[in-house]
């Protein structure tokens, strides 16, 4: 089961929970997941913050690794949320799943699921593939958006 943990990508000027992604934005996230289905990734559950960002990016990563994936808006996942309660539920699932989130939340979740304290940085679109280990979350690899 393979967990992917990834930041929305650019977003335009606008109301914080109204910002949908710019251009910019667009072409990173698009950039991103077609690294991780170039790796071999694929999803079933993609769960996102529901800010309009956040929703494009997941939507824009489930054309990609998630074709027949549930792409839902949960709650824990805003830029302030604690991280306990959404960690509770990934170390439920059964299935592979991404998490399309904010800073510094992102970050808080990485480091909370493995216990590493210098955990990569999440730049916008960017995402971490994780493996559960025997005890904790292990980080795998990390895509960054390369722009042409």
């Amino acid at each position: 089961m393979a967990l992917i943990l990834m930041r929305h990508g650019h977003a335009s000027p606008g109301p914080s929970g109204e910002k949908e992604l710019s251009k910019i934005g667009v072409k990173q996230a698009e950039n991103v997941a077609y690294q991780l289905f170039e790796a071999g990734y694929e999803v079933q559950l993609i769960l996102h913050s529901g800010k309009l960002r956040a929703s494009q990016t997941a939507a824009i990563l489930a054309a990609q690794i998630g074709h027949s994936a549930i792409v839902q808006h949960v709650a824990g996942l805003l830029p302030t949320d604690d991280v306990t309660e959404i960690a509770i539920e990934i170390n439920r699932a059964t299935v592979s799943v991404a998490i399309v989130g904010h800073m510094p939340q992102i970050s808080n979740l990485l480091f909370h699921l493995t216990g590493v304290q210098d955990t990569p940085a999440f730049e916008t679109a960017a995402a971490t593939t994780l493996t559960k280990g025997e005890f904790d979350w292990e980080i795998d690899e990390e895509f960054h958006p390369k722009l042409l």
